[in-house]
């Protein structure tokens, strides 16, 4: 017989229950300490991101040359492009804790934000919190200093006649009149009365002969010894073309927005190209440039054309970068206020110069001729003023002053300006050159001020000391003549600029009114001493063009565009470089 059981269940005795209910305020603390901090972690990080923001901004209006309106830019960024406008933001420049305190070209942006728990302050956790970000921005040199800057973002087609074209109406016979007149033989001959009536008629006919024989073979010359220039000048905002090589000691920076490839081979700038913003042998591949740092806003033509210095370095370039500010931009025009060491406002006693000077056998051949025209009895007379008036033939030599347009035919030497400041305020008015010198000319500690104001006022420097700066004048549509074409044609010459380190001139040479879009036609590869030519050439809006053979110089250009075409390898090394490019740099 089977006995039946009953089997008791287990009591249950709820320590779990009672373990939650112990732990459950824990567990709530934990959940909303997890929950908040995350919240907090994320709020703190779109408000650090937005302080950062705002103090990249500032730095940009360092960078800018506006700190009046950093204060402005760090509201915008935080309260309006973040749209925190709980946070309480406020900037110092120069910071005023960390490593850059006291350093104005930096900013410290502080931000303060209000943070209000879910849950940390229902469990009796702090309700508010203050989350708090700081950043430090500033400009700080990312080049080199650099030798070549081209400034115009945007430039307009250009095209250039060949210099033969340009320069042919010296040859006219109003020019050649001109010079007649300017040789002041008179003075000389003066000096005999007997002879001055005589002699006058004849000598005058045959220097006007000769002047015109000098004309045409320094014409010649220009058509035989000088390159090309009348290509299409403007396929690029930097063009590099000729035989051989351009070597910048300094970094180059281009601000031509133009497209083309970056260091990567990738596309940059506004458009594919061409035109871009550098080309290197835009014609035919027979050129590179040498630099340690091409900086250029927008493409080139191909990576592979730009060459660092040191072969071991990577590629200079850098593409899509910011514009540089004009390195000159504070430069004064030349004045009596200015510069009065080295400014003379008086006019000069020919406002319209036009020189030809002769070579000493033209000289000797064309007395000769004079003095086998007058009678036995003349003649000695004659003889004692052969000296002075070869003199006068032979040299010539110019002095500081305010000239309408200076031109100068000296295909063997013999022409020296004197140290100081030439104001040009006008042009030729046959060829329509404000300056033109051709010839192995001796320009020692001078500086050619260019400008299209014919009421130029030396004295004050008005009005072109009132134009603006940074404004870029209208283009032109008709092709332009250029403003300046130097062309040594021969060995011998040298050009530098100012040297005198308290002038606000030291080391310019040509000096173009900075709203004037004219170019700039410098052919020196006769220049082969690497003495010959130094200086700064400075043409904010216009276009220079320069020549150079297998020398080293002493030079540096601004310029709105530039083509530099070389014969050799002409390397380009200033003894003191042009301020680097500067970007905006996050910290702190």
């Amino acid at each position: 017989m089977k006995r039946s059981s009953t089997r008791r269940p287990p009591v249950r005795q709820g320590k779990v229950l009672v373990t939650l209910a112990v732990l459950l305020p824990t567990l709530l603390a934990i959940i909303g300490l997890i929950f908040d901090g995350g919240l907090l972690t994320s709020e703190q990080y779109v408000q650090q991101h937005a302080t950062d923001a705002a103090a990249l901004s500032a730095a940009m209006d360092i960078r800018e040359g506006n700190p009046h309106a950093i204060d402005a830019s760090v509201i915008d960024v935080v309260h309006g492009r973040h749209g925190l406008t709980d946070v309480d933001v406020s900037a110092f420049c120069p910071p005023t804790s960390g490593a850059f305190a006291g350093d104005s070209q930096y900013v410290e942006v502080l931000g303060t934000g209000q943070y209000r728990t879910s849950f940390v302050g229902l469990l009796g956790g702090m309700r508010d919190t203050e989350p708090r970000t700081r950043a430090v921005a500033g400009v700080d040199a990312s080049t080199p200093g650099a030798a070549v800057v081209i400034l115009d973002p945007l430039p307009e087609p250009l095209s250039l006649s060949d210099l033969p074209t340009l320069v042919q109406d010296v040859a006219r016979l109003d020019s050649l009149d001109e010079a007649l007149q300017q040789t002041n033989l008179d003075s000389v001959l003066s000096t005999v009365p007997l002879l001055s009536a005589i002699v006058g008629p004849l000598l005058d006919q045959e220097v006007s002969d000769e002047l015109l024989a000098t004309a045409t073979e320094t014409l010649d010359m220009v058509n035989t010894n000088l390159v090309a220039t009348s290509l299409p000048a403007l396929l690029a905002g930097l063009e590099i073309e000729g035989v051989g090589n351009v070597v910048v000691e300094g970094a180059v920076h281009v601000n031509n927005t133009w497209g083309g490839e970056d260091e990567r081979g990738c596309r940059a700038g506004i458009a594919a190209g061409p035109p871009h913003a550098v080309a290197c042998m835009p014609l035919l591949p027979t050129t590179r440039l040498v630099t340690p740092y091409l900086r250029v806003a927008g493409g080139v033509d191909k990576e592979r054309y730009y060459l660092p210095l040191d072969p071991d370095d990577p590629s200079p370039l850098q593409a899509n970068r910011l514009a540089v500010p004009d390195p000159l931009a504070d430069l004064p025009v030349p004045s009596l206020q200015s510069d009065p060491d080295n400014v003379v406002s008086t006019p000069a006693p020919h406002q319209d110069v036009v020189d030809i000077t002769l070579s000493v056998d033209a000289a000797d051949d064309l007395l000769g001729r004079v003095s086998g025209a007058l009678s036995y009895l003349l003649q000695p007379l004659f003889a004692n003023l052969c000296d002075p008036l070869t003199q006068t033939l032979t040299e010539s030599r110019f002095q500081p002053g305010v000239y309408n347009s200076i031109t100068v035919l000296a295909p063997a030497g013999g022409v020296q300006f004197e140290p100081g400041v030439y104001i040009i305020r006008g042009k030729n008015p046959a060829t329509g050159i404000s300056l033109c010198l051709l010839g192995p000319i001796q320009v020692e500690g001078v500086m050619f001020y260019i400008t299209d104001s014919s009421d130029y006022d030396a004295d004050s420097g008005a009005p072109d000391a009132a134009s603006p700066a940074d404004s870029p004048p209208p283009h032109v549509t008709a092709d332009l003549l250029p403003s300046v074409v130097i062309a040594p044609l021969l060995p011998g010459g040298r050009y530098t600029g100012i040297d005198q380190v308290g002038s606000p001139f030291h080391e310019m040479l040509l000096f173009q009114q900075r709203s004037d879009r004219r170019p700039i036609i410098f052919e020196g590869q006769h220049l082969v001493g690497n003495s010959d030519l130094s200086g700064t050439i400075y043409a904010k809006w216009g276009h220079t063009l320069f020549v150079g053979g297998a020398a080293t110089h002493d030079l540096k250009i601004v310029s709105g565009t530039a083509r530099i075409v070389t014969v050799g390898t002409t390397t380009i090394a200033p003894r003191t470089l042009l301020q680097p490019a500067e970007d905006v740099v996050l910290v702190e």
